[in-house]
């Protein structure tokens, strides 16, 4: 896979907020090399590589995003990722909007859990979407949980996405909502 630019054709003034936009393209780990010359170069604000289906933890894994300094957009959603994929790309230090819609987050969630740096280093993150990963009532629950005592793990965060999870009871849902917004009045929930 060749990328569209090389950081020499461009002008300077464009390279701090260049996109990359790699959508249903077929990325696969062979194309992490090139999508990692982009990271390094330091030239992307924002990569999106939304359904491709064959990305899944193995390129998540290929990916360098801990070289990524300037990325401060990731959208992976409907990639094939479980969690184990989905804990290596909170590394750059920039991110602050990361889309993991239509995963497969309900695998491995409850090792991911119990990592006590699970979102250590995604201090600048705000916006999480995690809906549409078939968590269900306890999956949602937990991830609830846990942003709830690791409020110093991510003390931007002002929105995160747990919608289309297959939760099935709606009074259950909306207590436990009322009360994680109650310890973190700043984040807001979008579940329905």
């Amino acid at each position: 896979m060749q990328l569209p630019y090389h950081s020499s054709q461009c002008p300077a003034a464009s390279l701090s907020r260049r996109r990359l936009y790699l959508n249903d393209n077929g990325v696969t780990r062979d194309s992490a090399g090139s999508i990692n010359l982009a990271l390094r170069e330091g030239s992307l604000a924002g990569l999106h590589i939304k359904l491709n289906k064959e990305l899944g933890d193995a390129t998540a894994e290929a990916l360098e995003l801990s070289k990524a300094d300037t990325l401060q957009t990731l959208d992976v959603s409907q990639c094939g990722l479980t969690w184990a994929g989905a804990t290596l790309l909170l590394g750059p230090s920039e991110l602050s909007t990361l889309s993991l819609f239509g995963n497969q987050l309900a695998v491995g969630l409850d090792a991911a859990l119990e990592l006590p740096t699970l979102f250590t280093r995604a201090t600048k993150l705000t916006d999480l979407d995690l809906s549409g990963n078939s968590l269900g009532d306890a999956g949602a629950f937990k991830v609830l949980d846990r942003l709830q005592t690791a409020e110093d793990q991510l003390p931007a965060l002002a929105i995160i996405g747990l919608g289309a999870n297959d939760c099935a009871d709606k009074g259950e849902w909306h207590n436990k909502v009322q009360d994680f917004r109650m310890a973190r009045q700043t984040v807001r929930v979008a579940w329905e």
